[in-house]
């Protein structure tokens, strides 16, 4: 889909129609442990990813928002500097894993979409 200046709404890649982006409902399929959201167009059924997860990626944005609650509770209550930066390394490190996932799970959920079966 094409994101013109107009950000409510979209243009689907397939049959051109223009689309409300508050009209569209994000759907899910799951295929083993991973979960892809997408967007289908109302007039050609076109998919669109959106992102993929899989347990691992879900597990890193729980450890981050785990460690995100700790620094705020932290910074707060006046924890020591040393105690908020190892929080805030924790987080980082959390992110910095997911987003290196991310290319790689977004080729799995586009394959998946396009109905190709993935190796075991």
């Amino acid at each position: 889909m094409r994101l013109p200046i107009d950000t409510k709404h979209v243009q689907c890649d397939r049959c051109g129609k223009k689309l409300a982006i508050g009209g569209l409902r994000l759907q899910t399929v799951t295929e083993g442990e991973a979960e892809v959201r997408y967007f289908a167009c109302p007039y050609c059924g076109a998919k669109f990813h959106a992102g993929t997860t899989d347990e691992r990626q879900r597990a890193l944005y729980a450890q981050r928002k785990q460690w995100q609650k700790k620094l705020e509770v932290g910074l707060q209550k006046g924890f020591t500097k040393k105690t908020i930066q190892r929080y805030r390394r924790e987080m980082n490190k959390a992110d910095q894993e997911a987003k290196g996932r991310r290319e790689e799970l977004a080729a799995l959920g586009e394959s998946i979409l396009n109905g190709e079966t993935r190796e075991a």
